[in-house]
C-alpha cells in the first residue's frame, strides 16, 4: 500500500500533484518498457523542463512511490509491472486512495459536491487559486484512470488553450510566452512579498512571491526562472546577430 505523503520520513508536507496526468503515465510507461531503477533522479526526466521534472518527482513522493531521496518503494515496483495489464486500474486506484486519504477525509466522492471537494483540497491540501484547479484536475483524472466512480458534480475549469503559442507561430515575437499562472496580485496583497533587486546600469528587477512559499516551491521556481532567463538571453543574442550593420 502506498505511504501517505503526510507520513513520509520527514514532517514536510508534499504538495499534491498538479502536473498533467499524461506526464505521469508516460513516465510509468517508459519505465515499464525499460527497467525501474532503485532510485529516481533528474537524469531520468531530461526530456522535461526543469520545473516539470521537479513537479514529477514531487508527484512520485506524494503518491508514496519514492521517498525524499528518490528511492523507489515496493508500491512503485508493482505499479510499473501492472502498467498495460488488467491489474493497472486496481493497483493505481489503491495508490490514489491511500495518498489522498488525508485530503478527502470523510466525504463520499461518489456523491459529494464540487464545493465540498475544493474545500477539502483548500483546508487539508493547503492549495488555493489556480494551483488548486490543477491539483483537483490531476486528482479527478487519476480517478478516471483508475476506474473509480466519482460524483457527477465534480468539475474543474478546462486547462487554458495555448492561444499564445499559436499566435506566436503566426507572428514571431521576442517576447516570452506568458506563464500559465494567475495575474500578479495587487501591491497591497497581505499574502504577497514584493522586493526589488538592483542591477548595475540597468533597471531593477521586481519580484513578487507568496509569503507561504515552501522550499519545494522555491526549488521549482528557480528552475522555471532559470529556463526563462536563458531563453531571453538567447533571444537577445540572436536579435543582435540579425541586426543590420551600419
Amino acid at each position: 500500500m502506498a505511504v501517505n505523503a503526510v507520513e513520509n520520513e520527514s514532517t514536510e508536507r508534499v504538495v499534491p500533484p498538479y502536473i498533467p496526468l499524461l506526464t505521469f503515465t508516460n513516465f510509468v510507461d517508459k519505465l515499464n518498457k525499460s527497467v525501474l531503477p532503485p532510485r529516481i533522479d533528474s537524469s531520468l526526466t531530461q526530456n522535461l523542463s526543469g520545473g516539470m521534472s521537479g513537479a514529477l518527482q514531487s508527484t512520485l513522493r506524494f503518491l508514496g512511490l519514492t521517498d525524499k531521496a528518490g528511492n523507489v518503494s515496493l508500491s512503485f515496483k508493482k505499479l510499473v509491472e501492472s502498467y498495460g495489464t488488467d491489474q493497472w486500474k486496481p493497483c493505481f486506484g489503491e495508490i490514489i486512495n491511500s495518498a489522498y486519504a488525508y485530503i478527502i477525509d470523510e466525504i463520499d466522492i461518489s456523491s459529494a459536491t464540487s464545493g465540498q471537494l475544493q474545500a477539502k483540497f483548500r483546508d487539508n491540501g493547503k492549495v488555493e487559486g489556480q494551483m488548486a484547479e490543477k491539483v483537483v484536475r490531476f486528482y479527478l483524472a487519476a480517478l478516471d484512470e483508475a476506474g473509480i466512480a466519482k460524483s457527477p458534480y465534480f468539475k474543474t475549469r478546462k486547462a487554458r488553450p495555448n492561444s499564445a503559442r499559436k499566435s506566436s507561430r503566426r507572428a514571431p515575437s521576442n517576447r516570452l510566452p506568458p506563464a500559465d499562472e494567475e495575474p500578479p496580485p495587487p501591491a497591497d496583497d497581505p499574502g504577497t512579498e514584493r522586493f526589488q533587486i538592483p542591477i548595475p546600469r540597468k533597471k531593477s528587477v521586481t519580484i513578487s512571491v507568496p509569503r507561504d512559499l515552501t522550499s519545494e516551491d522555491w526549488d521549482m521556481l528557480k528552475d522555471i526562472l532559470s529556463t526563462y532567463i536563458k531563453r531571453l538571453i538567447a533571444s537577445n543574442e540572436t536579435n543582435k546577430d540579425k541586426a543590420p550593420v551600419g
